[in-house]
C-alpha cells in the first residue's frame, strides 16, 4: 500500500516476501513501512536519492545505512493493507499471519496528541517499532523463531489479534482503518462508533469493529 499522511509524508507497506529473516534485516527494506518525503523531489521523472526522501524526524534518520533512515517499522510479515487516520495521522496495519495468528498493529506518528475528544487512543507503537515477526506471529511463538539468530529485545505486540487455524480456506486480515462520521453526514453510525478501528478478513467475511477500553483495543 501507498498512502500519503496528514503530515505529507508518503508510507510504503512491504511484505518479506518469503524470506522470513529479512523482516528483522533494517538495511534490506523487506517487512516494513516506510516513511517518505517527496516535498524535495524536482519536478519530473529522474532518480532520487535517499538524502531528498528522508523526513529527518525518522526514527533512525541519522543512522550509517541509508535504507535504514527510511524505515518507520520492522518486523512485518505481508502488511499490505493499511489505513492512515487523516485527523490524527495513526497508522493502522493489517499484517497477514503465516499458520497461526492474524494481526492489527498500530503505528502512532510522532507527537502524537494527548488521548481525548478528536484523537484515537494512544493505544498504539511509536516509530521504529519492531513488530516481532519472524520471532513472533501475533504473541505467539513464530515457526521461524530459531532461523534468525537471537530474539532483540524490545518487540512490540500487536493492538489486536486472532486465531486464524480455525479458518480452513485461509485467512488474509483487511485493515479498513479508523471511523470518523462525515461531517454533516445524513447516514453517519452512532456517536460511540467514532474513532473505533475496522478490519475484515477477506476470507470468512467477518468485520470486525475494535474500541478502545480500559487501556487496551477490544471487539466491540
Amino acid at each position: 500500500t501507498l498512502r500519503f499522511g496528514p503530515d505529507r509524508l508518503l508510507y510504503a507497506s512491504i511484505g518479506e516476501d518469503g524470506t522470513p529473516c529479512a523482516a528483522q534485516d533494517s538495511a534490506g527494506l523487506r517487512g516494513v513501512i516506510l516513511r517518505l518525503r517527496t516535498d524535495a523531489l524536482p519536478p519530473g521523472p529522474g532518480r532520487a536519492f535517499r538524502a531528498q526522501i528522508t523526513p529527518v524526524s525518522n526514527p533512525f534518520a541519522f543512522e550509517a545505512d541509508s535504507n535504514l533512515r527510511l524505515v518507520a517499522a520492522l518486523g512485518l510479515r505481508n502488511p499490505f493493507r493499511f489505513q492512515i487516520d487523516r485527523q490524527s495521522g495513526t497508522l493502522v496495519i493489517g499484517d497477514v499471519g503465516e499458520s497461526m495468528r492474524e494481526e492489527i498493529d498500530v503505528l502512532l506518528p510522532p507527537n502524537h496528541p494527548v488521548e481525548g475528544p478528536g484523537h484515537v487512543a494512544a493505544a498504539g507503537a511509536t516509530l521504529g517499532a519492531d513488530f516481532g515477526w519472524p520471532y513472533l506471529e501475533g504473541t505467539v511463538l513464530g515457526f521461524h523463531r530459531n532461523d534468525c539468530g537471537l530474539v532483540p529485545a524490545g518487540l512490540t505486540a500487536p493492538a489486536f489479534e486472532y486465531d486464524r487455524t480455525a479458518q480452513l480456506g485461509g485467512a488474509a486480515i483487511i485493515s479498513a482503518g479508523v471511523y470518523r462520521p462525515a461531517a454533516g453526514g445524513s447516514r453517519n453510525w452512532p456517536a460511540e462508533y467514532s474513532e473505533g478501528i475496522f478490519a475484515s478478513d477477506y476470507y470468512s467475511g467477518e468485520l470486525r469493529r475494535l474500541t478502545f477500553t480500559n487501556g487496551a483495543w477490544a471487539i466491540a
